[in-house]
């Protein structure tokens, strides 16, 4: 990165603009015991070994009625019902959250995605909140979300178009960024914006819009542009932070499969998005035709373990395993840094 890309990235993490853009990363509500044993792991950035990104991973399971009764047999059997209801899933969700959230308020909401949907999901956490070290800004939250993604396609070598990027609100921009990038095989936007900028200059007027300047900044039109892979975006036609002309923008400038989808009477938050999000998804992408165990045993990874702590939160390289003798026992080559203020092992 060359010193005006660092002086630039450093101005944006600071700049006044951030308090209005990224409000949740005053609070934390969880903590490294707050969730189930696997449930939150950390991804380290090939490109920069101090970027650790916490990540929360949901593992789902296929639907029932992804799996149509056998052609050669008269009735199902009860073994062959529960071993459809248990086979893992075939697609990665990458969930871009929102700036007023974190892991533990999304818990839920990833929880119920998962359920819905049948498909395995898994949430960066953006620099500045919950446990992820450093300052919000567009440089810092596209890093850990292109980190999360270049771990499932590289490391995890999922199938391309079983991976699929949901961004919702402030977290629709990254999802474009990563899509328009090549990382995804299919991008789901709910509440998306046309670019910070346009939303400011609604809500206070172009006057004041230039307070923007030099800011972080997401120009979701122009990105759009550069998708290839299927987009489907939902919004709300009352939405009062982000008007539902910022979809009919981006809608109006994709040049790959698409689809909008208004809902009447709806706003920025409401359940009603998320159902339209688990009706449509489906019959978008191709979510149940290829069930993969997602196991994370033989990966070649960094593990890390907390002092004293019950929590032993293994992070992953987005590095590529090249060989077996890649994988070392635990206690061999052991170090230490420092995650969100905590002295941990590192392997």
């Amino acid at each position: 990165m060359s010193i005006f890309n660092s002086l630039e990235n450093a101005f944006k993490e600071h700049h006044i603009i951030n308090d209005f853009l990224f409000p949740g990363s005053s609070a934390n509500s969880y903590s490294w015991n707050s969730f189930k044993p696997q449930e939150l792991i950390c991804i380290r950035s090939d490109e920069d070994e101090n970027v650790v990104v916490p990540c929360l991973l949901i593992k789902g399971k296929a639907p029932r009625k992804a799996h149509p009764p056998r052609r050669d047999m008269e009735e199902e059997t009860e073994e062959s019902i529960a071993q459809a209801e248990s086979d893992p899933s075939s697609t990665i969700m990458i969930y871009c959250h929102a700036n007023s959230e974190d892991l533990g308020s999304i818990y839920a909401c990833a929880q119920w995605i998962s359920h819905m949907l049948g498909v395995h999901v898994l949430v960066p956490e953006y620099p500045g909140y919950g446990l992820c070290q450093g300052n919000p800004c567009e440089s810092s939250v596209n890093t850990a979300v292109l980190t999360a993604c270049k771990w499932v396609r590289d490391v995890l070598c999922w199938d391309l178009d079983h991976i699929v990027v949901y961004g919702r609100s402030i977290g629709t921009g990254p999802a474009i960024n990563a899509a328009r990038l090549g990382l995804v095989g299919g991008v789901i936007l709910v509440s998306p914006y046309t670019s910070i900028r346009d939303i400011v200059e609604e809500h206070v007027g172009a006057v004041f819009s230039w307070l923007t300047a030099g800011s972080s900044d997401w120009p979701s039109v122009e990105m759009m542009k550069e998708v290839k892979c299927p987009v489907l975006l939902i919004h709300g036609t009352t939405d009062e932070i982000i008007p539902a002309s910022h979809s009919k923008e981006l809608h109006s400038v994709c040049n790959s499969r698409k689809r909008l989808i208004l809902l009447e009477k709806v706003g920025h938050q409401e359940m009603e998005l998320l159902y339209a999000l688990v009706q449509a998804a489906p019959t978008m992408f191709s979510l149940y035709d290829k069930p993969c165990q997602l196991d994370l045993k033989h990966l070649s990874s960094t593990i890390v373990e907390f002092r004293g702590g019950e929590a032993a939160i293994p992070v992953y390289s987005t590095r590529t395993v090249k060989s077996p003798d890649e994988v070392m026992a635990w206690g061999e080559n052991a170090g230490q840094m420092m995650i969100a203020g905590k002295h941990v092992f590192v392997l």
